[in-house]
């Protein structure tokens, strides 16, 4: 049995948006917790997923049953495959290039079969299994006797466009595998090993506005900004820090044809254990982007990274901050909405545009750092 997905059969959780264009379905979220699409019914073994899709920044994520398969996050990742039944494994047992375009449509084909499971992407095939725990599991006549659920995610502020998504059921069938040969990977979730290694041969592989606005932010903020800079790593993964007197941080870290992180962060002794003072200077930062453009205000605001893993309760803001036990934790309002964060951390993507709006902000910081007596 072949399922065509619509908009109107996927169920968005979270801070997340879902609009159909031209065709397409296109979702994008404004947070990193707890928001994807959900197919609303589940598939049994065995069964093919099928999606042409295009996506702007990294990465992209299948959750099907209490496993998932992570594309396009970087060398350096090492959690790209875990089994569906759920494991204790280590994640980089799954060795395989998980690498995908970026502003381009690509295809993905994942087949959990009786007794192969298969991963391609664009007709080449990236992992393939015979021996995955979930085929001789016991589970399958328990916990998903009904079928496998299937959620599809992204990350913050990350713009995924679906042309088309299938599921087919094939019952007492068994799928057709293809028989193309799997090309060696060198697994390496680590950073490159250089000597000396130079910003030109740590960005190489980024497209030429990229490299063109790394280079530009990097003169702002170590001839005009006074930030001290550490390169670790080198090509192909490589992780870039810049650092102020003050000690506020703002890194970039690449891998080849991605930038995996991008961040501005209050990493500021006087600010560590004064909670109260840390919120003040973030809020005033906020108001005072706010007296140019209000709308830019409530974008950096919306790119503070949430704090995820070391909080309970993910709804009760007002019990979060007393039962955290770090000292970096902060609940910020503003305009009337809160956010739970980790020292204020703001994240950015890898769009060249990125890159203006991170400059601003540390001109902003800075000036607010000095009103404080913070930085000199």
């Amino acid at each position: 049995m072949i399922h065509n997905i619509v908009s109107d059969s996927l169920v968005p959780h979270g801070d997340i948006k879902v609009s159909t264009e031209n065709g397409e379905i296109r979702m994008i979220q404004n947070t990193d917790i707890n928001a994807y699409i959900c197919l609303s019914d589940k598939y049994k073994l065995p069964f093919r997923v099928d999606m042409t899709a295009s996506i702007n920044a990294p990465s992209l994520r299948f959750k099907i049953g209490n496993g998932h398969i992570e594309l396009g996050t970087g060398i350096m990742s090492n959690s790209r495959m875990s089994s569906i039944m759920g494991n204790k494994e280590k994640p980089n047992t799954y060795k395989f290039n998980h690498d995908i375009p970026l502003n381009e449509y690509f295809n993905i084909s994942i087949i959990y079969g009786r007794k192969l499971m298969q991963l391609t992407i664009n007709g080449e095939v990236r992992y393939s299994d015979n021996k995955d725990k979930y085929m001789k599991s016991p589970l399958l006549e328990t916990e998903f006797k009904d079928g496998f659920h299937i959620m599809i995610r992204s990350e913050k502020r990350t713009e995924l466009s679906i042309k088309s998504l299938t599921v087919r059921e094939y019952g007492d069938d068994e799928p057709e595998y293809s028989s193309l040969t799997i090309p060696e990977y060198n697994y390496s979730p680590c950073l490159s090993n250089a000597e000396k290694p130079t910003l030109d041969e740590c960005i190489k592989g980024l497209s030429q506005e990229l490299q063109n606005q790394i280079l530009r932010t990097d003169d702002f903020l170590r001839n005009d900004m006074k930030f001290k800079r550490k390169i670790e790593g080198g090509y192909p993964s490589s992780r870039i820090h810049y650092k102020s007197s003050a000690g506020l941080i703002y890194t970039i870290k690449i891998s080849d044809a991605y930038i995996t992180d991008h961040s501005i962060k209050w990493n500021i002794k006087t600010l560590y254990d004064n909670r109260v003072l840390r919120t003040k200077c973030i809020v005033s930062v906020l108001d005072r982007l706010a007296e140019d453009s209000p709308e830019f205000a409530e974008e950096m605001f919306l790119r503070m990274k949430e704090c995820n893993r070391c909080r309970k309760d993910k709804s009760n803001f007002d019990s979060m901050q007393n039962n955290h036990g770090c000292v970096h934790n902060g609940i910020y309002e503003y305009n009337g909405k809160k956010k739970f964060s980790c020292g204020g951390s703001m994240n950015f993507k890898m769009f060249p545009s990125d890159f203006e709006d991170v400059r601003n902000m540390i001109l902003v910081i800075n000036d607010v750092l000095l009103e404080n007596g913070i930085s000199k």
